[in-house]
């Protein structure tokens, strides 16, 4: 069952993440207006609240928003790099516009 609220885009770009002084970096595997998902060796607690820079590249700015960790993948998940799995919670205009901007540069985006 797809529990998702919007279509999500495969485009990588690096992030960085912090959650209870942890750090870790990355980057996006899909991203959409509510979630993406992180690829990165380190994890987050399911159900923890995470801090991130997503560097969308070209001389444009960070973006910073704030993420809830709903999945974690360590290898159980085929097709998917370990990662983790997280539903925006602050920021995500700032992730819809950064989409915005990818799909007038890109129509396979659209």
């Amino acid at each position: 069952m797809e529990r998702r609220r919007s279509e999500r885009y495969r485009h990588q770009v690096k992030v960085r993440w912090m959650n209870s002084g942890v750090t870790g970096g990355g980057f996006t595997w899909d991203i959409g207006r509510y979630g993406a998902f992180i690829c990165s060796q380190g994890t987050a607690p399911l159900n923890s609240i995470v801090d991130f820079e997503i560097d969308p590249g070209n001389g444009r700015d960070t973006i910073r928003c704030r993420g809830q960790v709903v999945w974690v993948n360590q290898g159980q998940l085929e097709g998917y790099p370990p990662g983790f799995g997280i539903e925006f919670v602050d920021g995500e205009e700032h992730v819809r516009w950064f989409l915005l901007s990818l799909a007038a540069n890109d129509p396979e985006l659209c």
